[in-house]
């Protein structure tokens, strides 16, 4: 009985590694910033495309089930402008540096035996590390020289540390080869709370992202 149960034990590892896959991917990735207003004021918010790098590991735990974590290097960028003081229309272009974390669950179908469709659900979580944002005001057509400056993101006082939110997915797999297409929706904030005169008083994450992997390990 005892040697038996020190067998389970160390067929335990081996039966969890033999279920496990890893994907190297990279993509392009474009965020559209929801921003809330404040009251007597307007604000206006867009995004253009950026990209990111990184890891996805799944393991299977039922058939056609698999759960998922990930980490990858992402930049974003998108601006927005807003009513600033003086009848200055102020835009702040951001040039974000993210560490991204998702994880969740995966459903997955084989219509061939070299072919994969899968969808995915779960969240995410990104965590700021870098980035530049230029802040600039505009009277009428005129650019204002004095708040026309570009610095470090102060992530605290520009944007939130962290935010997080969900994601939805669908991965197309031939081979060792995958092409996934993922949306982000936001659920944080990503503004701190400050109210300074006519900035938006939230701003909410929207992403979506077009990548491509490659398996460096699949021990199914």
């Amino acid at each position: 009985m005892r040697n038996a149960v020190v067998l389970i034990l160390c067929a335990l590892p081996v039966s969890v590694l033999s279920q496990i896959t890893v994907s190297l991917n990279t993509g392009l990735n474009k965020t559209f910033i929801q921003a809330t207003p404040q009251n007597y004021s307007a604000a206006e918010a867009n995004g253009d495309y950026a990209w990111l790098l990184g890891v996805k590991t799944e393991m299977e735990f039922k058939k056609s089930l698999s759960i998922f974590g990930g980490v990858y290097y992402q930049t974003s960028r998108f601006q927005s402008s807003y009513s600033a003081c003086c009848f200055i229309t102020e835009t702040d272009i951001y040039n974000a540096e993210y560490i991204k974390i998702p994880a969740g669950v995966v459903y997955t179908v084989n219509p061939h035996k070299k072919i994969k469709i899968s969808f995915s659900a779960g969240g995410y979580s990104l965590f700021g590390i870098g980035g530049t944002v230029r802040k600039y005001g505009v009277f009428g057509d005129i650019t204002y020289a004095p708040f026309d400056k570009t610095t470090p993101i102060n992530y605290g006082t520009d944007l939130v540390k962290t935010n997080w939110g969900l994601e939805l997915g669908t991965t197309l797999q031939y081979k060792k080869l995958r092409v996934e297409f993922l949306y982000d929706h936001g659920l944080s904030n990503m503004l701190p709370n400050d109210l300074s005169f006519g900035r938006p008083s939230e701003y909410k994450y929207r992403n979506i992202q077009l990548n491509i992997g490659y398996l460096i390990a699949n021990s199914k």
